[in-house]
C-alpha cells in the first residue's frame, strides 16, 4: 500500500477532497486519481506551485473540465461495444437490486456516519445524484464555498445553484430517514453535519491510498498575467460577453446585407445598361416597365 502524502494537513485535504469528487463523478479510483493529477498539472500552468485554496474558482473550473473530458472519454471508449451489444438480442434474466436497495445499516452498533455501511451509504446516495445537484451540494456544503463564489466556479446563475443545493439536501435526507439512518424530523443541516463526518471518515480512508502522484505543493504565486485567468476566474461572464460579441456581429451582418439588398436594384440598372442586351429584350414591354420602376 502506498504511503500517505507527506504534505500540510489543509493543503493535503484540498487533494482528497478533490479525489472524492472525481470518484464519485467517474465511479472509478484510479481515473478519479488520474483527473486530480492532471487538475494539479494544469493548475501549473497558471501559477508557479500547485494550488492556492478551494474558494479560488479556477481550481473548480479545471477540476470539473477534466472531469467532463475524463467522461467523454471513457464515453468513447465503450461507445462501440455498447452499439455491439445493443446488436445482440438480451437475454431475460432477472433484475437484481441495486447497492442502494440492498445496503443495510447494522443496528444499535453506533451512529451511522462512523459506519463503513453509512459511509458506502452516502457515497452511493451522491454517486446516483445530478452531476448538477452533486457539484452545488459539495462545493456550498462540503468546501464551504460562498454562493457567489460557487456559482462563479459553475459557471451558473446563483439561484440555479442554491436550488440545486436544497434538492440534494432533501434527498440526501429522504434516503437515510428511508434506511433509518436519521429521523424524519431531523432538521437538514443536522443531516448535512452528519454527512460531512462521514466524508471526512471516507477522506482519512483515501488518505491512506494516495500514492506519491496526489502529494500536493504549498501555495504559489500568479505565472500569467490576470487577463489570461478571466475565463476561468469568471466563465459565466465570459461566455454571455462572447455571446453579445457574436450577437452584435450577426446583427451587423444583417444590417450590412440589407444596406447591400437595397442598393442592388440601382446598380443592376446600370449593369444592365451599359452591357450587351440584345435588342429584343430591350423592346420587350414588361422589360421596359420594370426598368422605369
Amino acid at each position: 500500500m502506498a504511503t500517505p502524502p507527506s504534505t500540510p494537513h489543509p493543503v493535503a485535504n484540498v487533494v482528497l477532497r478533490a479525489w472524492q469528487q472525481a470518484i464519485l463523478a467517474l465511479d472509478d479510483v484510479r481515473a478519479g486519481q488520474d483527473v486530480v493529477q492532471q487538475t494539479l498539472d494544469d493548475w501549473q500552468m497558471f501559477y508557479d506551485d500547485a494550488i492556492k485554496d478551494t474558494s479560488d474558482p479556477v481550481f473548480q473550473r479545471l477540476l470539473q473540465r477534466n472531469i467532463h473530458r475524463t467522461k467523454f472519454r471513457l464515453a468513447m471508449s465503450h461507445l462501440l461495444p455498447d452499439l455491439l451489444a445493443r446488436l445482440i438480442p438480451p437475454r431475460v434474466e432477472p433484475l437484481t437490486p441495486g447497492p442502494l436497495e440492498t445496503l443495510q445499516l447494522p443496528a444499535d452498533a453506533g451512529p451511522w456516519y462512523e459506519l463503513p455501511e453509512g459511509r458506502a451509504l452516502l457515497r452511493e446516495v451522491l454517486r446516483l445524484l445530478p452531476s448538477s445537484q452533486r457539484q452545488a451540494f459539495w462545493l456550498l456544503s462540503v468546501e464551504r464555498l460562498p454562493l457567489r463564489l460557487a456559482a462563479r466556479a459553475l459557471a451558473r446563475s446563483r439561484y440555479g445553484v442554491r436550488k440545486d443545493a436544497a434538492r440534494a439536501t432533501a434527498m440526501l435526507a429522504t434516503i437515510l430517514a428511508l434506511k433509518d439512518a436519521v429521523a424524519e424530523t431531523d432538521e437538514r443541516q443536522q443531516v448535512v453535519g452528519q454527512a460531512l463526518q462521514a466524508l471526512a471518515g471516507w477522506q482519512a480512508e483515501l488518505a491512506t491510498q494516495a500514492g506519491p502522484a496526489l502529494t500536493a505543493p504549498v501555495p504559489g504565486r500568479r505565472k500569467l498575467p490576470r487577463w489570461r485567468l478571466l475565463p476561468l476566474r469568471h466563465p459565466l461572464a465570459t461566455r454571455l460577453a462572447g455571446l453579445a460579441l457574436l450577437g452584435s456581429l450577426a446583427l451587423g451582418g444583417v444590417w450590412l446585407q440589407q444596406w447591400r439588398s437595397a442598393s442592388d436594384p440601382a446598380e443592376l440598372d446600370v449593369q444592365i445598361l451599359s452591357g450587351e442586351v440584345p435588342l429584343g429584350i430591350l423592346l420587350d414591354p414588361h422589360f421596359a416597365e420594370a426598368s422605369h420602376d
